[in-house]
């Protein structure tokens, strides 16, 4: 393998796909890129087995080649170097760089290890790609990500789980405690009507990619139970989260007794202040509620309290319910309007936040017991 590339479009490659590699990977075939340069393209793969990462750049090749070297430790020396353009060439079990008109004389090497033994990444049929607006599934993943579970026996919490009924689009999370749902029109059909659960390492790095102003598409092998994310010159392998997902729509109360509604931002500002003495790690916040107000109040033993109050809109019998002030925030971090939405019945019950400007958001708490 010979060639000579664009240093910061080869940098840009490298860190697009360097992303999924664990960041305590010990020197093992699974922390290396896979290079392949062949027709004046490079193509890097990275994978985790579970994951995989696909993108290409063009070069000038003088000899075709393939081969894998350390991604993170390449991405570093790249960076150290200088000029516009790098010269890359195999010599025996090593790569050498070198810059091309650069002010200094630096040549690395870099051991590699055999193409042979690096992971076969599976591949799928062009013509089984479906386009969908990016921007679109951005949004929807933003809405929702923040009620996934993280590393729960329970694993298909552990992740998203995405359906579709013609040209609609449902995404949902939940970690058993809270859940988000949100509901969108793609314009197109996607092939998950049975619905899937991508992992929640994935749903990060797909929210990571998507970019409206890149082409985007996606296909489902059924057989292999992955999904063939590309966004751009960048492909996205996911092996799905096996099991059942739960029934979402029994998690969501159907019927709600009492409704808030109160200035979003006045509201997260309320919340963030008096939770900033609550009882660490779930920072209780215990909402008072009454005709056309809510206090909020909070309290940690030889430590102090905190006290607040907004008006809204409201009118039923003085209630009061405890949150994880944490899942209020996550929640109210994700809703665009001025206003916001708390429905409930009781105390125990759980309760619907929802954005009056948004019929298709949706998103549970479950309260504490005070």
């Amino acid at each position: 393998m010979k060639l000579t590339v664009d240093r910061q479009q080869f940098l840009k490659a490298i860190t697009t796909v360097d992303g999924i590699i664990p960041a305590r990977e010990i020197r093992s075939v699974y922390s290396n890129v896979l290079m392949d340069v062949d027709k004046n393209t490079m193509s890097l793969t990275t994978t985790d087995l579970e994951m995989s990462l696909k993108t290409r750049l063009n070069v000038q090749m003088e000899r075709k080649g393939t081969t894998t070297v350390p991604a993170r430790k390449m991405a570093q020396i790249i960076s150290t170097l200088d000029g516009e353009t790098l010269e890359l060439s195999i010599d025996g079990d090593r790569i050498l760089m070198k810059p091309l008109q650069s002010t200094t004389r630096a040549r690395i090497e870099l051991v590699t290890s055999p193409a042979a033994d690096y992971p076969t990444v599976p591949v799928i049929a062009e013509n089984q790609f479906v386009s969908f607006p990016a921007a679109v599934l951005r949004e929807m993943i933003q809405r929702t990500q923040y009620a996934m579970a993280q590393d729960d026996s329970r694993y298909v919490f552990n992740g998203i789980f995405a359906r579709t009924n013609k040209s609609d689009m449902i995404l949902v999370a939940t970690d058993g405690r809270r859940l988000s749902k949100i509901q969108r029109d793609l314009g197109t059909t996607l092939p998950f009507k049975d619905g899937i659960i991508l992992p929640a390492k994935a749903v990060k790095e797909l929210f990571r990619l998507l970019d409206a102003s890149e082409d985007s598409s996606v296909a489902f092998d059924e057989k292999d139970r992955r999904v063939h994310f590309k966004i751009g010159n960048v492909e996205l392998i996911v092996k799905l989260i096996d099991g059942s997902f739960p029934d979402y729509e029994q998690v969501i109360p159907r019927k709600i007794d009492y409704r808030i509604r109160v200035q979003r931002s006045e509201l997260e500002k309320a919340v963030r202040q008096a939770a900033s003495v609550a009882i660490e790690p779930a920072r209780q916040v215990r909402l008072q509620i009454s005709q056309n107000s809510v206090g909020f109040q909070s309290s940690t033993p030889d430590l102090g309290k905190g006290d607040n109050e907004l008006d809204c809109d409201y009118s039923g019998p003085d209630m009061v319910i405890g949150f994880n002030s944490v899942y209020l925030l996550d929640v109210l971090k994700v809703i665009e309007s001025d206003d916001v939405s708390i429905g409930f019945t009781s105390p125990s019950a759980p309760a619907v936040v929802t954005d009056p400007s948004d019929t298709e958001f949706v998103a549970v708490v479950m309260p504490m017991k005070i």
